[in-house]
């Protein structure tokens, strides 16, 4: 049995959180920023990029938690193109 689509749900499941991540975060940081409210400083981008990093660990551990380790292999196989002998 291939498990392709859980890659597939994974890579969508961390673009997904990492974006709502970063949009709740930028959303905040300029409602609450009281001198300027269009600009972001310098460290609330490393900020912004920790939040997409740690998003992208905990969607791919909580698939890792759902259905344990997947190797490779079996991702994969269904995807390559197998010659019959």
């Amino acid at each position: 049995m291939t498990l392709w689509y859980l890659s597939i749900l994974t890579n969508v499941f961390a673009i997904s959180l990492s974006t709502l991540f970063s949009i709740v975060y930028t959303q905040w940081r300029l409602k609450n920023n009281k001198t300027n409210k269009k600009i972001l400083k310098w460290y609330d981008y490393i900020v912004i990029l920790f939040f997409i990093l740690l998003s992208g660990f905990l969607a791919y551990g909580i698939i890792y938690l759902l259905s344990g380790y997947v190797p490779m292999s079996q991702i994969s196989s269904g995807l390559i193109l197998k010659k019959t002998t």
